[in-house]
């Protein structure tokens, strides 16, 4: 539901997509986490989010990760995009990779 909080972790072409995406669908309380300060920063400016350089301890009902942590054959394949904590307070966790279809984020 659009009351929903979200952080969205990513600032790339598919970042762009699913904040533009939970914008129009009415989402108002969002928090864009990217290392990127030109793009994450703009992205959330875009929107009317908020924007943070590194999660710290934000927390949100939903999490969704667009960036390559956890996918399959990329140097961070075995990490996490959100800590365990931020998982077990979420409601929802997405993970947006292409590979592979259970990553280390989806299986807690």
């Amino acid at each position: 539901p659009p009351s929903t909080s979200f952080i969205l972790r990513g600032s790339g072409g598919m970042a762009k997509a699913v904040v533009a995406a939970l914008h129009d669908s009415g989402f108002r309380h969002g928090i864009i986490v990217a290392r990127n300060e030109r793009a994450g920063s703009e992205l959330a400016h875009t929107y009317g989010y908020k924007w943070l350089s590194d999660l710290g301890d934000s927390q949100a009902d939903m999490l969704v990760n667009v960036t390559p942590i956890g996918m399959a054959g990329g140097i961070e394949e075995h990490d996490l995009a959100f800590p365990d904590i931020a998982v077990q307070h979420s409601q929802f966790v997405f993970d947006v990779v292409a590979l592979p279809a259970e990553t280390p984020l989806i299986k807690l």
